[in-house]
């Protein structure tokens, strides 16, 4: 959970590259990571995300339709 909690701050404090970077691997990564874990992982994992995290994620994973 170290992982997350990294980078929330990065991505709360980073600037507008770093942000994309983050959104483009740590985000789109995080899917095929907890594709098979247990839903109570999972629940665990995303509490541990900020909210603007959380809704990339989110954005991210609708907009492709998965």
């Amino acid at each position: 959970m170290k992982s997350i909690t990294k980078m929330n701050q990065l991505y709360n404090k980073g600037d507008q590259a770093l942000k994309n970077a983050i959104e483009n691997i740590f985000i789109y990564s995080l899917d095929s990571l907890t594709f098979c874990c247990e839903s109570s992982y999972k629940d665990l994992i995303f509490a541990k995300m900020s909210p603007s995290l959380q809704n990339n994620y989110f954005h991210q994973v609708y907009k492709s339709g998965i």
